[in-house]
């Protein structure tokens, strides 16, 4: 939410940024601590895999569509377009996750040790993808902010 605020001040912002809410950070708190209340409930009882797969994924769902949507339009300037387009990808890469599981022990030979690997190096390789797009995206944030200092000091000499 902090990245977006920080792109809708400026005056190039696209119109779906600018019309993005900005969710507060008690929501992402209290939506944190709703989770961990329900693992340390027993709502995730790591009896019933498919199920806390499940669970687990429909967690993220709310914070991937939210970085999902600011990278399909984040703006150009100090933005490469490889990292609108990864963006954009990289956090869709857990949703075929969910159906994938049962989907290959159900019609595959693979040993539950092989699709696990599998999920894993899939989930390594998303997370991955979405560490290296936020990390471009808080620098290009920073290059923005500077050039603004830059140019509000230009035109005040």
């Amino acid at each position: 939410s902090e990245v977006v605020r920080r792109f809708q001040l400026h005056d190039d912002c696209h119109p779906v940024i600018r019309a993005m809410p900005i969710v507060p950070a008690s929501f992402w708190y209290l939506f944190g601590l709703t989770v961990t209340a329900v693992l340390v409930y027993g709502g995730m009882s790591f009896q019933r895999p498919a199920c806390d797969i499940f669970i687990a994924g429909i967690t993220q769902v709310p914070s991937s569509l939210y970085f999902t949507i600011f990278f399909l339009f984040s703006p150009q300037k100090h933005m490469q377009p490889w990292s609108q387009m990864v963006g954009s990808i990289a956090f869709i890469l857990n949703a075929p996750l969910l159906p994938m599981y049962p989907l290959l022990v159900q019609y595959t030979d693979m040993s539950l040790g092989a699709i696990n690997t599998l999920l894993h190096s899939w989930l390594c390789v998303a997370w991955t993808l979405q560490g290296l797009v936020m990390r471009h995206s808080a620098k290009a944030l920073v290059l923005r902010d500077v050039d603004n200092k830059n140019s509000v000091a230009k035109k005040t000499l």
